[in-house]
């Protein structure tokens, strides 16, 4: 899917965040919207962050969602509108090149 940063919540949250990946730097109540409309959610959480943490764990396995968590530098690595694969289970995050779509 497309990668898609979510700095913040505001009125064209929900419409950037449909049909991507999204990578939010945590997790509230206000973020459950996108999960609902994402492809994937990358968190990019301090590990002390355990709040955000559990609330994306219990949302992304509700909805059957791909989640990364503690993704470091995701966001500054990832560019917006990216092309990737997340592999959950694993932790990672694979850059697709155009010429090799899954």
């Amino acid at each position: 899917g497309r990668i898609a940063k979510i700095i913040s919540i505001n009125g064209d949250s929900i419409s950037k965040a449909k049909d991507k990946i999204i990578i939010i730097s945590k997790c509230d109540e206000k973020y459950i919207p996108l999960f609902e409309v994402a492809k994937g959610v990358i968190l990019q959480n301090r590990e002390s962050d355990t709040i955000s943490e559990k609330l994306a764990l219990q949302t992304a396995s509700r909805l059957d969602l791909p989640l990364i968590i503690r993704a470091r530098h995701a966001a500054d690595i990832l560019m917006e509108d990216e092309e990737v694969h997340l592999e959950p289970q694993k932790g990672l995050v694979f850059k697709i090149e155009e010429n090799e779509m899954l």
